[in-house]
């Protein structure tokens, strides 16, 4: 079958023989998978949106078409806005590139009006757009309808133009933002989806993405690395922040992930490219022949292999003339690269993700690693797929187990999957963390190393008292979530609470179970929030010399984290900051932070690593995307949540 880039048709239809449950879809056992996809974005958009919710929108529809392979000519895809009447934004044969897709794609408008015609954006989509013709062999039909108001205007046409489009193959989605009333929207589709705000979109892309990547296992081949045949080239990329420990480490890394590959019987072959502005200190296929070989290469890697220049664009470029040649290249094996770089591409990410299109439709599988300084949106672009794209903030935390093995499972989908089961267990529930870094970046997975699951944790919380007493117990019911999946009760995690300022709520040393935590949260109030000045400066040191002791409760060889929330911009001076993180790294205190409805992040970004930050756009996020802190710190991922509204005795 051929492919689609990332997305082949075959999984989408697998998508949405689950996802379109009222559609009147029937496909026998023989029938043959598309391999065309004719999908429309039918737009309307109320009075009432703003610039900032309109980039939901956008970002919905960029992130759906963002692993389509647009060039290949077996996706087209249109958009049709609609107030009074509809309207074409483009049709399918105005952007044939991905990049001038989605340039058009953010040219498109928010088209305000209080009056809504759905029923002539489905009319002018059936006749303008899929014409009279019935559904062309192998080729499936997609209409996506994203609306935050119902229709004013022929309501009662709505069902009568939805069948119309349904009788030449078009299957329908829907959602609606804000709506208490889904039964129009329902009159066009039964696959209709009810959003509370325009932000929750975020979380139907995500929906969307990781069940295309659940069923893109089964494309994948079975056995390949370590029973079949694999080409495998590393391109990687070291900055000149790598210390020779970082090597060291890195040279480790790459070791432990082909230490179970086939390499000495001639299943597996592989080659090594470190880059720069260009590639080079390349090792083919043919010098290093047996796994001793390749670990003599990698055991060449030193300081002299750094450079300021990352040119993964080029370096992808060169992956065919240099390793994949007629003379190189084997015909009945896998092509697989894996690219590493510790730092941001210095070169345009255009160009890199267009290298990496060039291959994908070659049909090469892209396995990125980003370490430390890489940006983990660029390598999402990169990666065949989201699940196969990887994260670690450190070269050390790259060496644990749960990375290494993450990495391995999706070089040899074979080795970590039951022969029974039909498909690979999704990324999100590997050994390894799945997360989104930074809500605003949204959907960029990324896996973060395991470093235990022992931890003595100290929440500091400043909290603006001109916010709710709603806003407030959004953030109380979120720590309560994360002690919840925390194991305090077997001694391995503990708890302070502080509230700025010089508020000592409790102590590590006070509560060793669990119930009583989640008892002296509930005990907390709006009222302990007394200042809308945000001294950092001063929440720092108390937390250092006044929690983190002996004598409260601290424990010797345990991990020290703290975590602060906040959602005002300190007052601390930047100098007294970075003299407090030196402070705090001395006496190994690892600092996270949570950003909530902030202008300005400098400080944050200050006491914390760029992957410690993670920022909400409002308090009541934290209940949909709270759950990347947790994956962030093992330490509060060790138990399962609890799967229904947890009462009080179930805490004991």
């Amino acid at each position: 079958m051929a492919r689609l880039g990332q997305w082949s048709l075959g999984l989408l239809i697998g998508v949405l023989l689950i996802v379109c449950k009222g559609e009147d879809l029937m496909m026998n056992e023989e029938a043959t998978e598309p391999d065309n996809l004719e999908l429309v974005f039918l737009i309307h958009t109320s009075p009432k949106i703003n610039k900032t919710n309109f980039q939901h929108y956008l970002h919905f529809m960029k992130e759906v078409i963002e692993k389509t392979n647009i060039e290949s000519g077996k996706v087209k895809v249109a958009a049709v806005t609609y107030r009074k009447n509809g309207k074409i934004a483009f049709n399918f044969n105005k952007f044939k590139t991905k990049d001038t897709l989605l340039k058009g794609l953010g040219k498109i408008k928010a088209a305000k009006s209080k009056f809504g015609n759905l029923a002539s954006g489905l009319n002018i989509t059936k006749t303008k757009l899929f014409g009279q013709k019935k559904l062309p062999p192998n080729t499936m039909r997609w209409v996506i309808i994203l609306t935050d108001a119902n229709s004013g205007l022929e309501q009662d046409q709505i069902a009568a133009m939805a069948q119309q489009l349904t009788s030449v193959g078009v299957i329908i989605r829907a959602y609606g933002i804000g709506l208490k009333d889904l039964s129009q929207l329902q009159l066009a589709t039964t696959d209709v989806k009810g959003l509370k705000t325009y932000s929750e979109l975020r979380n139907a892309t995500k929906d969307v993405v990781r069940m295309l990547d659940t069923f893109q296992q089964k494309d994948q081949p079975k056995g390949s690395f370590t029973q079949g045949l694999a080409d495998v080239a590393i391109v990687y990329h070291l900055s000149n922040a790598a210390k020779p420990n970082d090597i060291n480490s890195f040279k480790t890394f790459l070791k432990s992930i082909l230490e179970k590959a086939s390499i000495d019987n001639g299943n597996v072959r592989v080659a090594l490219m470190n880059y720069a502005k260009k590639g080079r200190n390349l090792v083919d296929f043919n010098k290093s022949k047996t796994k001793n070989g390749v670990f003599s290469a990698i055991d060449k890697i030193d300081l002299k292999y750094r450079a300021a220049a990352s040119n993964a664009g080029a370096a992808l470029n060169e992956v065919q003339s240099k390793f994949f040649t007629k003379n190189l290249d084997r015909p009945d094996a896998e092509n697989i690269v894996i690219l590493i770089t510790d730092a941001k591409n210095s070169d345009q990410s255009e160009n890199m993700v267009k290298e990496a299109d060039e291959l994908r439709k070659s049909g090469y599988k892209i396995i990125t690693v980003g370490i430390r300084g890489a940006d983990a949106n660029e390598l999402k672009g990169v990666a065949s797929q989201s699940s196969m794209s990887f994260y670690s903030p450190s070269f050390e935390r790259a060496l644990t187990g749960g990375f290494t093995e993450s990495v391995w499972d999706v070089l040899n989908p074979a080795a970590s999957v039951p022969a029974t089961s039909p498909t690979r267990v999704p990324a999100a529930t590997s050994p390894s963390r799945v997360v989104t870094t930074k809500v605003t970046q949204e959907s960029v997975s990324e896996v973060v190393a395991d470093t235990g699951s022992e931890a003595d944790i100290v929440f500091a919380v400043h909290f603006n008292p001109r916010r709710s007493n709603t806003e407030f117990l959004q953030l109380i019911d979120y720590l309560k979530s994360l002690v919840l999946t925390s194991d305090v009760n077997n001694q391995k995690v503990r708890f302070g609470l502080y509230f700025d300022k010089n508020n000592f709520f409790f102590q590590l040393k006070d509560y060793t179970n669990t119930s009583a935590i989640i008892d002296a949260l509930g005990t907390a109030s709006k009222s302990l929030t007394t200042t809308d000045q945000f001294d950092l400066v001063s929440v720092l040191r108390d937390v250092r010399t006044r929690m983190f002791t002996p004598a409260n409760g601290d424990r010797a060889n345990v991990q020290n984290i703290l975590i602060v929330f906040t959602d005002t911009v300190t007052s601390g001076a930047a100098l007294l900051l970075q003299q407090e993180r030196t402070l705090l790294n001395k006496n190994k205190i690892i600092v996270y932070s949570a950003g909530i409805g902030l202008n300005d992040k400098a400080a944050l970004e200050t006491i914390s690593d760029e992957t410690n930050l993670v920022t909400f756009s409002d308090y009541s996020e934290l209940k949909s995307y709270g759950a990347q802190l947790s994956q962030l710190i093992p330490a509060l991922n060790t138990i399962p949540a609890p799967t229904t509204t947890a009462r009080k005795e179930d805490y004991y």
